[in-house]
């Protein structure tokens, strides 16, 4: 699996539900008035680490935000999982799945000038179909064949049906387009990010990138002249920024998440918060190979009966997260999402009694002269409530007898031992849209897929065939018999600890107005927003 952000594991809500405001008019504008638009205007957004060096589309190096700033999809995924128009106006689906022919968008340029059309599209569809190093995507392997129909048609062959091909070509990366001019010798990406997006590099450092609008665009032009995303590590710092207006926008989960505290910080006043549901799922991922504690099945099913998901969704997020019982929410397809189980201590300390793991809750259990201890990864650097949620856990388990003892990991070496699972347990996301569910089962699931940095949340050969039979499932019939099957496998071996899905949340300071989600927090909400004039 391929999928490198080194903020992936902060991922903790993307958006595809009805938001609500706080602090705000319905609408996203608050502040002091209406007021009146300022075209000329810079819109500043803190974020937390830069940007990145390499904003190739088809890396996996770059801040995912930026790029989407500049490199545009052929469909883009609407509210609700609508698959929407971008580069591709139009398209059509043979009566057996196998030919997709997209109309491209006539009259679109890149930013040097390039025209759009079939031989640009085939250009940036080579640059990763049929590349194992994009194995995550089902697309990479399914499509056979490409070729042009006229100028402005490209014809994808599919070796198989795949339903899932216009959702995995929404993405972010790899498969969207950068310019054919702006190759190497070789036709690879040689370092200039030109895409077909409203927006243009304009400078990028370590400390600041900016951007400025494309005056070209063949969509809706954005109305902020220039978009600067400034570089401010610690969480206060941004916090503080934001309160005496050096920036105007804080939050998104990869970019600079905002805790749910500190949302409560900046409620009122001149900011306003601005959180809407999630669609990616908090979860403990159990290590269960053969030499691990939680090799037991009884270990794992009484940590799961013990976790009191309310209270650490009440306490620690403020009631801006949703406890859970399943490996996906309800907003994602096929998810045969399940309330969160209510916490049973007594529960889990009989099933831990009759596994033989001995004692009260005062004392660790032992079991063969073995201590009933566990190692859990957690790191505050991705995820920022990661400490809290660790600590009630570690309090919630002890009162049933198990030791939990918590390493706080930095992103270096998170993603050093997750991978070489280290670990008896670990805080850990799915991926939310437009990536699931068939991601998040493939990527972090599946035994025979490299996960790279990003580990797995359950790992056993066995579960593999019911993965597979889910990703290839046609029907919608056959595709719900399937994903049913999973998750009841799923609780049948207590895989995993499912936790909560928490609200994803963005902070605006007053002259900001019309704050509308994007589809996913791949983006930012740019759209429709406009800064008042001074």
């Amino acid at each position: 699996m391929k999928i490198h952000s080194t903020t992936r594991l902060s991922l903790l809500s993307l958006a595809v539900a009805t938001w609500f405001l706080a602090a705000c008019g319905a609408n996203g504008s608050g502040g002091s008035g209406s007021g009146e638009p300022d075209p000329d205007a810079t819109l500043r957004i803190a974020i937390s680490t830069p940007v990145g060096d390499n904003l190739n589309p088809n890396a996996f190096d770059a801040l995912w935000q930026a790029q989407a700033m500049m490199f545009e999809p052929l469909v883009r995924y609407g509210d609700g999982g609508k698959t929407e128009p971008a580069l591709a106006k139009s398209w059509t689906v043979s009566e057996d799945g196998l030919d997709y022919d997209f109309h491209l968008r006539p009259n679109v340029t890149f930013t040097d000038g390039a025209p759009w059309n079939a031989e640009a599209a085939i250009f940036g569809l080579k640059q990763w179909v049929g590349n194992s190093r994009f194995d995550f995507l089902e697309a990479t392997e399914v499509i056979s064949g490409i070729k042009a129909l006229d100028d402005m048609t490209v014809r994808l062959t599919l070796a198989k049906p795949f339903p899932g091909l216009l959702q995995e070509l929404s993405i972010v990366r790899p498969v969207r387009f950068f310019s054919p001019k702006a190759a190497g010798p070789n036709g690879k990406y040689r370092g200039d990010p030109v895409g077909t997006g409203p927006f243009i590099l304009k400078s990028n450092s370590r400390s600041k990138t900016v951007f400025v609008r494309n005056p070209h665009y063949w969509g809706k032009e954005p109305q902020v002249a220039k978009v600067e995303l400034n570089v401010i590590p610690d969480a206060m710092g941004r916090l503080t920024a934001l309160r005496v207006g050096e920036v105007d926008m804080i939050g998104g989960a990869m970019s600079a998440p905002l805790s749910p505290h500190d949302a409560e910080q900046l409620s009122g006043g001149d900011t306003r918060v601005i959180a809407t549901p999630g669609d990616i799922s908090l979860l403990i991922a159990f290590n269960d190979d053969q030499d691990r504690v939680m090799h037991d099945l009884a270990v794992r099913k009484a940590v799961n009966l013990a976790i009191d998901r309310v209270s650490i969704a009440k306490a620690i997020y403020l009631g801006r997260a949703k406890p859970i019982g399943s490996l996906f929410p309800a907003a994602v397809p096929h998810s045969f999402a399940k309330d969160a189980p209510t916490a049973d201590p007594d529960q889990a300390r009989q099933v831990l009694e009759d596994a033989g793991w001995t004692g009260d809750h005062d004392h660790v259990r032992e079991k063969d002269g073995k201590a009933l201890k566990l190692e859990m990864l957690i790191s505050k650097e991705r995820l920022p409530a990661a400490r809290e949620v660790g600590e009630a856990i570690q309090a919630q388990l002890a009162d049933v007898g198990i030791k939990v003892e918590l390493a706080d990991l930095d992103h270096a070496t998170s993603h050093d031992r997750i991978p070489k699972r280290q670990y008896d347990m670990a805080l850990t996301t799915t991926y939310g849209a437009p990536y699931d569910p068939n991601n998040t089962l493939k990527a972090l699931m599946l035994s025979t897929v490299e996960s790279g940095v990003d580990g797995k949340i359950y790992r056993n050969p066995e579960f593999d065939p019911l993965i597979n039979k889910a990703l290839a499932a046609q029907s919608d019939e056959d595709r719900k018999a399937a994903y049913q099957a999973l998750n009841q496998y799923l609780d049948k071996v207590q895989g995993f600890g499912p936790l909560l899905v928490q609200d994803r949340i963005w902070a605006v300071g007053s002259r900001v107005h019309d704050v509308r989600p994007a589809s996913t927090d791949y983006e930012f909400p740019l759209e429709g927003i406009w800064i008042e004039k001074s």
